[in-house]
């Protein structure tokens, strides 16, 4: 088969029309590469190597629109080219850090500037989840030494003083139970946790109030006097009110 015209497309694409009328779309470094001209023919051989190198460019250029929108690790790039079957990822890998657009240590500190800025994690969740990305250990020791303490209170205070605002049921002992649990799930450090809830963590005393007219509601259809009382306040301490409240 012999190349009957070249025509070029857009983003450095180019179709190769064959004399059986076929047509082959590639890219420019692969015209250059084989040094593809109108009248060249082309054996089996060099329609693999075409091919094959097509198929690296594909994939190179996905990664490139990937990494455009948001830094990418090494990890996550191995992945996507095993899911495309791509053997020869050690390639690919090599020559976007070549170009400086994969970059671990970049990434990582990118990352968790985004977690702390933006989603509001802790530290450990940080540092769970770049191991998650096999980030290497060295440059996640790098980052964790390198993250914003102080930023890193400022947000777990906001968010005990947020849900301390939000809380209209829970009692002072169930709100502080359920956060302790929600921001050790974050990523917080289990001290850092209890100092900012004794400090900050308080709930509204009508909360209290409410709940008794509610649970005097329910109860005293059924009970009256000693009993309704000892019942009321059964029901209040299971629900962690303390005996002040």
């Amino acid at each position: 088969m012999k190349i009957e015209k070249i025509k070029k497309m857009a983003n450095g694409k180019y179709q190769l029309i064959l004399d059986n009328k076929e047509v082959i779309t590639t890219y420019d470094e692969i015209i250059i590469n084989n040094m593809l001209f109108n009248g060249k023919e082309l054996n089996n051989t060099l329609l693999s190597e075409i091919s094959l190198k097509n198929n690296y460019y594909d994939l190179y250029n996905k990664i490139i629109k990937m990494i455009s929108t948001k830094w990418r690790s090494i990890y996550e790039i191995k992945e996507f080219l095993k899911k495309n079957n791509f053997e020869d990822s050690d390639s690919i890998i090599d020559d976007l850090k070549a170009k400086g657009l994969l970059n671990d240590l970049r990434y990582a500190k990118s990352y968790a500037s985004d977690q702390i800025n933006l989603t509001k994690v802790g530290p450990y969740k940080i540092k769970s989840n770049l191991e998650k990305l096999k980030i290497d250990k060295e440059i996640i020791e790098e980052v964790m030494a390198t993250l914003n303490d102080d930023l890193i209170h400022e947000n777990l205070v906001n968010i005990v003083l947020k849900k301390s605002r939000l809380n209209n049921h829970y009692s002072l002992f169930q709100l502080k139970t359920k956060l302790k649990l929600e921001l050790a799930n974050m990523g917080y450090e289990t001290n850092d946790i209890n100092d900012v809830l004794n400090k900050y963590l308080t709930v509204d005393d009508n909360i209290a109030k409410k709940e008794y007219e509610k649970l005097k509601k329910k109860y005293e259809k059924k009970y009256q006097g000693k009993e309704l009382e000892f019942k009321l306040k059964q029901a209040m301490y299971q629900k962690g009110f303390s005996i002040s409240e």
